[in-house]
């Protein structure tokens, strides 16, 4: 092998072929290599901009949920029938629920399965798995921290809510004489003012994530730019030094045989002139 190296690397026109093939390769695997660092610079930036959004879905499931409670406490405060009571409870509780665990997520990270009601004729609800990715050195977000003890707070005062409903419903001469009616509107408040409030943190963390998706949208657009002139650039520069080259190798290429063709017709007239001169006009060599 070594030997067929040197043997090839000992012809000059070889040689020059095999610096063409040289620079065709480097001018390849430097645009290929551009493609590369560029794709993954793309890819990182699509990642970030999914993530902030991932986070605005999920500020909207907890302003969607917080609405669902409210409602429910609403009717929870003014329903008469002991039947709708468990039906309340266990929606109420579901939509606290949903909000914990958009908090947990927000918190640490993870994947939440956001179910949404609906009256198609070919499904009753849609699914849609929210991920999100909390970096390892991202500060915690305040406002998910102010949510989670309001939350908490909240389904206290709802299981509160449905014991002082339920003996309304169930004795409401004992339950006038104990205050439950006055307790059921005091809880309600309470509840109506922490849901404001939760929501209020809600709209910040919705709102802060709208601000860094605009950011982020509007840095994607400049380095679309930016790569593309980069790319245009590279492959300019790389085309013209290519094309500079190989003009110059198939040049010299040429000065080679050129060369060589000069030599070899000195060869034939010194050969011709040395027959000349040995055999004279009119004599030919004898055999």
């Amino acid at each position: 092998m070594g030997n067929l190296i040197r043997e090839l690397l000992r012809e000059a026109i070889n040689r020059k072929v095999l610096l063409l093939v040289a620079i065709f390769l480097v001018a390849l695997t430097t645009i290929l290599g551009m493609e590369e660092i560029l794709r993954v610079l793309s890819a990182r930036h699509e990642h970030d901009l999914a993530n902030q959004q991932a986070c605005r879905s999920l500020a909207k499931v907890i302003l969607r949920e917080l609405q669902e409670v409210e409602m429910n406490m609403l009717r929870l405060s003014l329903t008469e029938d002991v039947r709708d009571i468990p039906i309340l409870e266990k929606q109420i509780a579901a939509a606290t629920g949903d909000i914990e665990a958009v908090l947990s997520v927000l918190e640490n990270g993870g994947e939440f399965e956001d179910v949404v009601p609906v009256n198609f004729m070919d499904a009753d609800e849609i699914r849609q798995s929210i991920a999100f990715e909390r970096a390892s050195d991202a500060v915690y977000v305040v406002e998910v921290l102010d949510l989670m003890p309001k939350i908490m707070e909240l389904h206290e005062y709802a299981k509160a809510m449905v014991g002082e409903v339920h003996a309304k419903c169930i004795d409401p001469d004992t339950a006038e004489s104990r205050g439950y009616g006055r307790d059921v509107t005091y809880h309600l408040k309470q509840t109506q003012t922490l849901i404001q409030r939760s929501r209020e943190c809600a709209n910040k963390i919705f709102s802060d994530t709208n601000i860094q998706i605009e950011h982020l949208e509007s840095l994607r657009e400049r380095a679309q730019i930016a790569f593309a002139v980069v790319r245009y650039i590279v492959s300019a520069i790389v085309t013209v030094v290519g094309v500079l080259l190989f003009l110059v190798i198939i040049r010299q290429i040429g000065g080679i045989l050129h060369e060589r063709q000069r030599v070899l017709m000195g060869f034939e007239t010194r050969v011709n002139l040395v027959k000349i001169a040995r055999f004279p006009q009119g004599c030919s060599p004898a055999y």
